[in-house]
């Protein structure tokens, strides 16, 4: 058994528009501008009520 950083790419917030980096700040896959702190379903059930994608993201 092993564990893994979860990351924004890991989840729906991988092209959301209000995702913060999360490459060199660690604390930034648990929020974004919209959160303070992401909610559970977000992590749980990989479902946001506040995504909206980033066209310009990779």
């Amino acid at each position: 058994m092993s564990m893994k950083r979860t990351t924004n790419n890991d989840l729906v917030c991988r092209d959301c528009i209000y995702r913060y980096d999360d490459s060199v700040r660690v604390g930034n896959t648990r929020r974004c501008e919209m959160y303070s702190q992401k909610s559970e379903k977000i992590f749980l059930e990989n479902e946001c009520d506040e995504y909206k994608k980033d066209d310009a993201a990779k």
